[in-house]
């Protein structure tokens, strides 16, 4: 367990350490998402980050990196499989709701509303925000069979 919060707060830094690349970026968020869909406390973790010596919580750094690289269709979707394992539970969907990020998944909403790989996580994200229900879940980059 340790070790997967370990991995949560270097994942993160590397974020923060490396915004501007897409790589970088692309690959930190599919594998928080990994941790996070296995275990609540890394979802906070990535939330309150900065417990595990970063100088920045997870969420908002995730956030400007979108502004970066909201061009890049490829890390665009692996920011939205981490928002949608993050929003999964409900402690940390209000706390991302008070982050401000319903406007940012209304723009990629807006942005790629004809990709279906970032669309199904995007929509299933926007919904659970805003207090609905999401009757089934998308499949994410992570698990999908190619």
């Amino acid at each position: 367990m340790a070790s997967s919060l370990n991995c949560v707060g270097l994942l993160v830094e590397a974020i923060q350490n490396h915004q501007k690349e897409p790589k970088v970026v692309k690959n930190a968020c599919m594998a928080l998402a990994s941790l996070v869909e296995i275990d609540e406390e890394s979802a906070f973790k990535v939330l309150n980050s900065e417990m595990c010596g970063t100088s920045r919580a997870g969420v908002p750094l995730v956030m400007e990196a979108y502004q970066i690289h909201k061009d890049n269709a490829e890390v665009v979707e692996s920011i939205c499989g981490l928002f949608l394992e993050l929003v999964e539970y409900d402690d940390i969907c209000s706390e991302i709701t008070a982050l401000k990020a319903i406007p940012l998944f209304k723009e990629i909403k807006q942005r790629f509303r004809k990709n279906e790989d970032i669309m199904a996580p995007c929509v299933a994200t926007l919904t659970k925000l805003e207090g609905g229900k999401v009757s089934q879940r998308p499949t994410s980059a992570r698990n999908k069979r190619k």
